[in-house]
């Protein structure tokens, strides 16, 4: 694939994590249910509030995946990719409340990265350390961090 597109979808996945940073994973649903929007109020709420909006592995993973397009090496692909599956398969067991919309705007988020192979060529060799190192931090997110940053 071209570079031109590789840094247009880097650029589009940062764009996505600023607005669902300010508005949140609801800002679709609110639209379509013709919800006035709603700013996440960064204002009133303590430093506290805000590292957690910034800890959240939905966005993180954002970040990660437009890492993996400016720069695609297999090992920031699996990272990608395995983060990608986490934030999905955890937000359907640990937000079942949430609606459908935003399930499906994780799913579609995810697209780029599980199709990344198919039109990219992927460069470097696969370091399985990196790879335990992601599980390992995964483990400890959930185990300290978890907790911390989703209960509000």
């Amino acid at each position: 694939m071209n570079h031109q597109y590789n840094k247009f979808i880097s650029f589009f996945y940062i764009f996505v994590y600023t607005i669902f940073l300010i508005f949140g994973y609801s800002l679709l649903t609110d639209i379509i249910n013709n919800k006035s929007l709603r700013l996440i109020n960064f204002v009133d709420n303590s430093p506290n509030f805000i590292f957690k909006r910034l800890l959240q592995l939905s966005l993180i993973t954002l970040l990660v995946s437009s890492m993996t397009f400016l720069n695609p090496n297999i090992n920031l692909y699996i990272f990608s990719f395995i983060l990608n599956v986490v934030v999905i398969i955890g937000y359907k067991f640990y937000f079942y409340k949430n609606d459908f919309l935003t399930f499906l705007i994780h799913i579609i988020m995810a697209l780029p990265i599980f199709l990344f192979p198919f039109y990219n060529v992927i460069t470097g060799i696969i370091n399985y350390y990196y790879s335990l190192l992601l599980i390992i931090v995964l483990i400890i997110y959930k185990i300290y961090l978890f907790d911390y940053i989703y209960i509000i």
